[in-house]
């Protein structure tokens, strides 16, 4: 359960180099997250326009390998001022690739491409036990599209190659599905992992009727441990991302339904209602499950913590995409200098969960690594 929430400063303060031979403390463990890597995308980036958006995907994964050998701040939260080494995990929340427009963005299949090159080859971190850090992923709305349509015109029509990516890497079948295989209702992405002691549940998209089936079966199966959800849409749900209510769920662009959760909607015929009924039965189930410790979530980008019908929520910024850093940025320019990712740093001995923003970027080159927002959450066993 938590016990309470301490919003820590530290807003600013540069990540300090170590020697590189000192040794994380024990009972310390990291996990780093970002989202919505939107592959096939272009942005203004360390002072020139159109850069695609591979070029920017690199420069976060250096950043990210740059956090070996520096030091958290000092400000009172899970580990702070102690050496970061290794990283249990990375995880990304979709849109790894953007919708395959057509005349104007790439192939998801070239976009998935680059990113296996680019995050399979260039993230050099460690674990504990010193093999690679394993990545884990998950389904976005845009992954989806690509996938089964949209409402506008794709080129190609239809290519599954990123959702059939990440259900190879993240469902570890025995064997490796092929895109011909694949199908929308069977290979949903949903899975589990330990990490320091808590549990981590990653979910396809949204948890809708059918994800809370298997993410209450998982919740069950751990009993009090604290559970890390992790999923690409926020709680407050988008309505066009369910199914069209309509006979034969069509991709109708007047009703506006992008058919990426499989659940056809139920608060009206168009994707302008709100989706109360959808909202209050996740709701419902978040109360039968004290045992979601946090929720963690990428879609509409910047870093944000916040809580939701008593849950702590944790919001990621884009690095092609963010809110106030990127192309969606609410000023019309985008302040690269907000570019960020974050640390999520467990502090076992003291019981403690700590989520840092790591600014990344300034507006013409490579860092200093700079810490932002953080907020501690204490676990009471």
């Amino acid at each position: 359960m938590i016990r309470a929430v301490l919003v820590l400063g530290a807003l600013g303060a540069v990540v300090g180099a170590v020697p590189t031979d000192s040794v994380q403390p024990a009972g310390i463990a990291h996990l780093i997250y970002a989202s919505d890597l939107h592959y096939g995308l272009e942005r203004r980036f360390r002072g020139s326009k159109h850069v695609p958006s591979r070029a920017v995907n690199r420069a976060m994964v250096e950043a990210i390998d740059g956090l070996e050998g520096t030091r958290l701040p000092s400000d009172s939260g899970a580990g702070a001022g102690t050496l970061f080494r290794r990283a249990d995990f990375v995880a990304v929340t979709g849109d790894i690739c953007n919708r395959q427009t057509a005349g104007k963005i790439q192939s998801d299949s070239a976009s998935w491409a680059e990113f296996t090159t680019d995050w399979d080859a260039g993230l050099r971190l460690r674990d504990r036990s010193g093999a690679p850090t394993p990545l884990l992923l998950s389904a976005g709305n845009h992954d989806v599209s690509n996938a089964v349509g949209f409402t506008k015109p794709l080129d190609p029509p239809t290519d599954p190659t990123s959702m059939v990516g990440i259900w190879n890497r993240s469902m570890r079948p025995p064997e490796p599905l092929r895109a011909a295989d694949w199908d929308r209702i069977r290979h949903r992405v949903h899975f589990s992992r330990e990490f320091a002691g808590f549990h981590l549940a990653f979910v396809d998209v949204w948890p809708d009727s059918a994800e809370r089936v298997w993410l209450g079966s998982d919740l069950a199966s751990v009993g009090a441990e604290p559970t890390l959800l992790f999923t690409h849409d926020p709680p407050e749900v988008d309505a066009r991302h369910f199914t069209n209510p309509a006979a034969g769920h069509p991709l109708d662009r007047a009703a506006g339904f992008e058919n990426v959760l499989p659940e056809v909607f139920h608060d009206g015929p168009v994707a302008d209602s709100d989706p109360d009924r959808e909202i209050d039965s996740l709701a419902a189930f978040l109360r039968r499950h004290p045992n979601l410790f946090a929720w963690f979530h990428g879609h509409a980008n910047f870093d944000q913590a916040y809580r939701w019908r008593g849950v702590p929520v944790f919001r990621v910024d884009s690095p092609l995409k963010g809110g106030f850093s990127g192309l969606d940025a609410r000023d019309g320019r985008g302040d690269e200098s907000l570019l960020s990712f974050q640390v999520v740093t467990v502090d076992s001995a003291k019981g403690r969960l700590t989520v840092r923003e790591c600014l990344w970027n300034s507006a013409r080159a490579a860092g200093p690594l700079r810490w932002g927002r953080s907020t501690t959450l204490e676990v009471r066993r």
